[in-house]
């Protein structure tokens, strides 16, 4: 068991040993203040970093990125021209691929399929990638003929005629 000296010697020692710690601590970070320059006094300096050719660079970034643009215009108003001639039916099954092209347009990219000895030309917007459903396909044979087309499924049932609207046949007696 602890005299009352003994408890009282050691919060004496706590004490005098957190003080310790705080003169030092304190000292410690006024040395660390009064090596630093004061902010007012110094001016800060702006380190620019010269790139050799950076204007051209830039420049010809911004050239290319115009081009890519024009590329995805282009795509689009390919895109449009065979989803119209699709859909307005002047697209005629047995055109040969160059009247196709100068009809529609070149193709975003042409995929064989060697299982089908058959050849499909993608059209798609300029905004969409190859991901998404909403493309044309026109489907040639080895020889260059047009053999049929695929449209997105979505695309094809808003246009189909439902059948209420198609009326009805009236037959001749």
């Amino acid at each position: 068991m602890m005299h009352k000296c003994e408890r009282r010697d050691k919060k004496v020692w706590i004490v005098l040993m957190v003080v310790c710690c705080l003169l030092i601590g304190g000292a410690y970070s006024e040395a660390k203040r009064a090596k630093r320059p004061s902010d007012s006094t110094k001016p800060k300096k702006i380190k620019y970093v010269k790139v050799p050719d950076g204007l051209k660079t830039i420049m010809a970034l911004n050239k290319s990125n115009g081009k890519m643009l024009d590329e995805a215009k282009g795509e689009t108003v390919n895109f449009d021209r065979a989803r119209k001639a699709v859909e307005y039916g002047n697209l005629n099954i047995g055109a040969t691929s160059d009247e196709v092209v100068e009809q529609v347009g070149y193709p975003v990219v042409k995929v064989n399929d060697e299982q089908t000895n058959t050849v499909q030309w993608v059209y798609k917007p300029g905004t969409s990638s190859f991901f998404e459903k909403y493309k044309i396909s026109l489907i040639f044979d080895s020889n260059g003929i047009l053999i049929g087309w695929k449209v997105p499924e979505k695309w094809k049932e808003d246009r189909d005629p439902k059948p209420e609207s198609r009326g009805t046949v009236i037959e001749s007696k």
